[in-house]
């Protein structure tokens, strides 16, 4: 059964609130992040930097910059910016950047979990990038990202949120990007109904792969203890806030190669960007040289819950036998773009080069098919918003 378990943590303080939290990682690039961390000194990405955040012309090895990591977190603990650590506890957390919000339960999930196949992943952890996490574990000796999972919708955890909602919140801000963050407290007996409901249904990861994968390791490692739980934020799945990775093909001799297949084998027509919303459930739109284009892409043979994704049809019947990509394409090639409306998509390929091919969200029901399979998608097949965020919340290791 899926164990969820209260947590000691500590909580930043409201007067820090609009400085030591950062931005979501993936969504700045290393020259973004460095700019704002000159800028804004405290914030948490100081603590969870990669060598690639350092200043350009920086030489440290990896034991050096997770020790500077450690030292950042400890002046900001020194500096008064999280309070006391609090008596273990659930906490109701709450999410909302003006287009979207949830609420979901703070708390500890089960390290083993993931290895019993009571927490379930749709994605593929690179040893390289979980390793370092645990270094990070180890080391800095603190986590403060949640890792993000999803359950089957209950209304008797709902119930739960709601009514905890009604309380004053500890935690109560709005970032300089606009995601506003708050988090209440569950009482113990609530906290114990909670690990009741969800001990009989399976807890799927939406954004921390290579954080539960650093999770084992550290545990591994250290032995039994307060790394036996992760830090996680558990919302319902009706909640979750599903985008697209577009692919966007950046050279044209690949454009050249990837049209020629599409029209010897599969049937493609032309079509005007007001007409997205009729996209057949079989096609896929392409924008290359100011026009849209529908090809229509058969279902694949083996008729399981990974081939019917758009971006696992899209990668074996077109990226791979006619333009030579895999699924670990160098991003010279291939890059990745979320977030955008179609004016904005368009006009990224109209200012560029190469073409773009418009994906769907994945739902969330394929995400558990996939998981419940034990398969993996290609990288980059789902993006949720908004996202949790590092230095909000500070949890001793």
């Amino acid at each position: 059964m899926a164990d969820l378990v209260p947590l000691r943590l500590q909580l930043v303080e409201p007067g820090w609130a609009d400085r030591v939290p950062s931005p979501a990682h993936d969504s700045m690039n290393a020259k973004e992040r460095r700019a704002y961390l000159e800028e804004c000194p405290d914030s948490y990405f100081a603590v969870t930097r990669s060598l690639d955040d350092l200043p350009v012309g920086t030489e440290m090895t990896v034991n050096e910059l997770l020790s500077l990591g450690r030292d950042s977190l400890d002046l900001l603990v020194e500096k008064g910016a999280f309070g006391e650590l609090r008596e273990p506890g659930m906490y109701v957390y709450g999410l909302d950047d003006g287009r979207h919000s949830q609420a979901g339960i703070l708390c500890g999930s089960s390290t083993t979990d993931f290895e019993h196949g009571l927490i379930r992943a749709h994605e593929r952890v690179f040893g390289a990038q979980r390793d370092h996490l645990a270094k990070h574990f180890e080391i800095v000796g603190s986590q403060s990202s949640p890792i993000v999972m999803a359950h089957r919708d209950n209304d008797a955890i709902d119930a739960i949120v709601t009514s905890a909602m009604q309380q004053q919140p500890l935690l109560d801000f709005v970032m300089p990007d606009g995601l506003r963050q708050r988090i209440w407290p569950l009482d113990d007996s609530l906290s114990r109904t909670v690990k009741e409901l969800v001990a009989d249904t399976p807890l799927y990861i939406i954004d921390g792969h290579h954080r539960t994968g650093a999770a084992q390791a550290y545990l591994f490692e250290a032995g039994p203890g307060s790394a036996d739980h992760m830090l996680t934020a558990v919302f319902p799945a009706s909640q979750m806030r599903s985008l697209a990775f577009h692919r966007w093909l950046r050279s044209d001799d690949d454009c050249r190669w990837l049209f020629e297949g599409m029209t010897e084998r599969f049937p493609t027509r032309t079509m005007a960007s007001d007409e997205l919303d009729g996209l057949h459930v079989d096609e896929l739109a392409i924008y290359h040289r100011r026009e849209w284009t529908a090809v229509e892409l058969p279902n694949l043979p083996d008729g399981d819950a990974l081939s019917r994704l758009d971006p696992v049809r899209l990668q074996r019947h077109l990226l791979g036998p006619h333009v030579g990509i895999d699924e670990s394409a160098p991003r010279s090639r291939l890059d990745y773009v979320s977030d955008k409306t179609i004016g904005q998509l368009m006009e990224l390929v109209d200012h560029g080069s190469g073409a773009l091919v418009l994906m769907r969200p994945i739902e969330m029901g394929a995400l558990f098919d996939v998981a419940d399979a034990g398969q993996i998608m290609p990288p980059k097949s789902t993006y949720f918003m908004p996202k949790a965020r590092s230095g909000v919340v500070l949890r001793p290791l």
